[in-house]
């Protein structure tokens, strides 16, 4: 006889600004990059690849949970190199900018906080 062990991969829990623990909603993903998307050409299936590519990072690093602001980090990463409109407009929708002026600096950066 001999047994088979199998590894797990449990998406982390996302924690949010409230300090709230939620599952990792890939739906809720989806519908806010389509909303940063409705006057960008980011297309469906670039989203759906940001949606896939999101939740292998999430799977792979190993982290019981991450931050959500940790998560719109890795989702502005993969859309910086697919479209920069879209990346713009999901920043302004889930980053905080104190003024035009940060906003202006993040963008100089490429992106970077």
């Amino acid at each position: 006889f001999g047994t088979l062990e199998t590894a797990e991969l449990k998406m982390p829990a996302v924690i949010g600004p409230d300090k709230k623990r939620s599952p990792f909603n890939a739906q809720r993903l989806r519908n806010d990059l389509t909303a940063a998307a409705r006057k960008s050409a980011l297309t469906p299936e670039q989203i759906d690849e940001t949606v896939r590519l999101t939740e292998h990072r999430l799977y792979t690093s190993g982290q019981r949970d991450i931050s959500s602001s940790e998560l719109v980090e890795i989702v502005l990463e993969e859309l910086f190199g697919q479209n920069t409109e879209a990346a713009v407009r999901f920043a302004a929708l889930h980053k905080r900018f104190d003024s035009p002026e940060h906003f202006a600096s993040w963008l100089a950066q490429g992106g970077k906080t």
